[in-house]
């Protein structure tokens, strides 16, 4: 049995067995009394007038709905910086491995820049399970001659991958407040790749196409995934930086997507992250 006053302040608590009365001095005023069963709540109020007596009995508590509780003493907040119980939307922005030998480039080729998203989940404030896709994409183009007839060709490619996988923070699990997370992380999952390529017949002349074209697509998939180590900065409760490193490895395509058909090799990442849930 709890006894609070017209402010909600506890003033009283007692363990009453069924059928023993227990009498309480109080000031006079207002009560709130609250009986707490096995299986259920319930409430009464009462007013106490000075030098008066009030009997309160069974029939007048009526059901209550469950209020939380907590231990006693002194109750530490979790830091504002742990993460246990979180969620993160990362944007991810990084460089991958460059072919040695490379043709005339219209724009990036599609081992060297990619960007995605990725989200994770921390299961504990050392462990998370992570799910992302990331895009490469590029293209090349060439102008080349045989005798007299001169064509104009362009080559595109995208590898878009999903990766799913875990994340380890060794050091922050007795650290939570810590604002530098170090971490190590793997993941596996699909890899699609697509690729095309047109060729123009140019007149020998004026240079310009004669209408003359021929184009091919493919699109392909195999399996990939990383393997690397890195570091998050908690900047605030909701944002964050960070940088990893490490390799990018995947099985080879069935058919050669722009000049490979294997983009496996090092690969840096710089992302920024926006946490949110309330925690644990």
């Amino acid at each position: 049995m709890f006894v609070r006053n017209a402010a909600r302040e506890l003033i009283a608590e007692v363990s009453k067995p069924a059928g023993r009365k227990v009498e309480l001095a109080v000031e006079p005023g207002e009560y709130e009394l609250r009986l707490e069963r096995q299986k259920a709540s319930m409430s009464a109020r009462t007013r106490v007038a000075d030098g008066g007596t009030v009997t309160l009995e069974p029939r007048q508590f009526g059901p209550a709905a469950l209020e939380p509780t907590r231990s006693r003493g002194n109750v530490v907040a979790a830091p504002a910086l742990a993460v246990a119980g979180r969620h993160r939307i990362e944007v991810l922005m990084g460089r991958a491995n460059v072919p040695d030998e490379l043709p005339q480039l219209t724009s990036p080729p599609a081992s060297s820049g990619f960007r995605g998203l990725q989200y994770t989940g921390y299961v504990r404030e050392d462990l998370a399970v992570t799910v992302g896709m990331t895009n490469r994409s590029g293209g090349t183009a060439s102008v080349s001659s045989i005798g007299s007839i001169a064509q104009a060709s362009s080559r595109t490619e995208r590898i878009v991958s999903v990766p799913v996988g875990l994340r380890w923070s060794p050091f922050t699990l007795h650290h939570p407040a810590s604002q530098a997370k170090p971490f190590v992380a793997a993941t596996i999952g699909p890899v699609f790749g697509a690729g095309g390529q047109s060729t123009v017949i140019l007149d020998p002349v004026t240079g310009l196409p004669t209408g003359a074209s021929s184009s091919t697509m493919r699109n392909v998939a195999t399996v990939g995934g990383d393997a690397m180590g890195g570091v998050d900065v908690h900047v605030l409760r909701w944002f964050s930086v960070g940088v990893s490193g490490g390799y990018n490895w995947m099985a080879d395509f069935s058919r050669p997507i722009g000049e490979q058909d294997n983009y496996s090799g090092p690969r840096f990442t710089v992302s920024f992250g926006f946490l949110f849930g309330k925690g644990r």
